[in-house]
């Protein structure tokens, strides 16, 4: 299990273990776990057409992270931000299921020094429909 999964509350984990079900994952699997690093490569190619509707159809299904006037403004927000001034690190990919895959990035801190950054996962479907986002905090 990951650090990440042990420091989880005990409602937080049964909530994980309900993500990784979605694309079903064990625990095992969890992509926070440095045991399932070697299943990620760093190849572009691999990556599914992800657009902005699908980002858009993603936040729009989950109405209480965002509301509608923050999704319209979706240039302002950070994570565009961080995107366009290179904070973006290195973007792997694995295969989740034979219809979905997990991309795993590494974001840097928008005014600190880069330190190990901040880590993200995304469960995407072939055709680039998101099921679902994991956002860990800054790493020690």
């Amino acid at each position: 299990m990951s650090d990440y999964f042990n420091n989880l509350s005990e409602e937080a984990k049964k909530r994980y273990l309900e993500k990784l079900k979605l694309i079903y994952l064990a625990i095992e699997d969890d992509p926070y776990n440095s045991k399932s690093a070697d299943k990620f490569v760093k190849d572009m190619c691999l990556w599914p057409a992800i657009e902005y509707g699908h980002i858009f159809c993603y936040f729009i299904n989950r109405p209480e992270i965002y509301t509608k006037e923050q999704l319209l403004s979706w240039k302002q927000m950070d994570a565009f931000n961080y995107f366009q001034s290179g904070h973006v690190r290195d973007v792997f990919v694995r295969e989740a299921s034979p219809k979905a895959l997990i991309l795993k990035g590494f974001v840097n801190p928008s005014q600190k020094v880069p330190s190990k950054g901040n880590e993200a996962w995304i469960a995407v479907q072939k055709d680039g429909q998101i099921l679902l986002l994991v956002w860990l905090g800054e790493l020690a």
